[in-house]
């Protein structure tokens, strides 16, 4: 089911269901402030969308997008996710894991088997690194505190997992600073990386402010 919002006198999606495809948090919440949304009958208050607890699940701020205004986000790419290589931080041995270790939630799930068929495709395997995709965040509340939570994809089976953890999240960051902002060739691709890996940090900030 589509979700629609009025926003600046006109109809935009911004999701389907539980995915808000078309919009990141910060953005959402932003124009929500500026009184820019309205009410369209048949959908949610746009109040309750940004409500932390209602298992929404945001497009990730990618810094490219930046210059996109709200209903601009994801016509062509609605389910856009940025591929990176990065060391898992664990082994494991069954596929009940998740790529990367630590406290996680799986956010979406295969058919039973499918991961370990499909991470014998996975050449990065027997370097023990692992291919994700960077897709979402979800906001929450935990210990009273709001929080704006990883959601991370594997590219080969479109199965998801929340990173529930700070210091997983550092993980994957330390990963794409070592693997990704201190390779870049021109500071565009070095403002790029850096913005992504302050932007899954922030996340991690008790009670961060968007």
């Amino acid at each position: 089911m589509g979700e629609y919002v009025k926003y600046n006198g006109h109809t935009i999606k911004i999701g389907t269901c539980e995915d808000m495809y078309y919009t990141d948090y910060g953005r959402y919440i932003e124009a929500l402030r500026e009184g820019q949304l309205m009410l369209i009958e048949g959908n949610a208050d746009p109040q309750v969308y940004a409500m932390p607890g209602t298992g929404l699940r945001f497009r990730f701020p990618f810094p490219d997008e930046d210059i996109k205004t709200l209903g601009k986000l994801g016509k062509n790419d609605y389910e856009r996710g940025l591929l990176i290589t990065i060391e898992r931080g664990l082994n494991f041995a069954t596929e009940d894991f998740p790529p990367v270790l630590g406290k996680y939630i799986v956010e979406s799930h295969t058919q039973p088997g499918l991961m370990r068929q499909l991470r014998m495709l996975n050449p990065n395997n027997v370097l023990k690194l692992v291919d994700i995709e960077i897709v979402q965040q979800k906001p929450v509340l935990m210990d009273g505190n709001f929080y704006l939570l990883l959601i991370y994809r594997c590219p080969y089976s479109d199965e998801r997992w929340r990173i529930e953890d700070k210091e997983t999240a550092e993980h994957i960051a330390s990963q794409i600073r070592q693997r990704y902002l201190l390779t870049a060739e021109n500071e565009d691709s070095k403002d790029f990386w850096q913005k992504l890996i302050d932007r899954i940090l922030i996340g991690y900030e008790p009670g961060a402010d968007y």
